[in-house]
């Protein structure tokens, strides 16, 4: 199961999390000169977008290669099936 992340300490460039919005992302910058210390930007696995997310505020959680992979293909597995289609992701 993710880990939530509660500090950037946690996270390194490199690492996969799930944001906000279930999205796997792969971190590419942690503590963004113009945002909010804890702010950290991943590119999503699903649709490509950048985003920046509070570390503090969003929810972020550490994702193993095998946990965003899975994310990818079939969305979060605790995520109820009407949100995992809403978001494109197969029952």
């Amino acid at each position: 199961m993710p880990k939530r992340i509660s500090s950037e300490e946690e996270i390194e460039v490199g690492d996969f999390y799930e944001d906000c919005r279930f999205h796997p992302r792969l971190c590419i910058q942690v503590s963004i000169p113009d945002g909010f210390p804890d702010d950290i930007k991943g590119i999503s696995l699903i649709d490509g977008s950048v985003c920046a997310c509070s570390i503090k505020q969003c929810g972020l959680r550490i994702l193993t290669t095998t946990e965003a992979i899975r994310w990818k293909l079939e969305g979060p597995t605790y995520l109820p099936n009407l949100e995992r289609m809403k978001n494109g992701w197969k029952q």
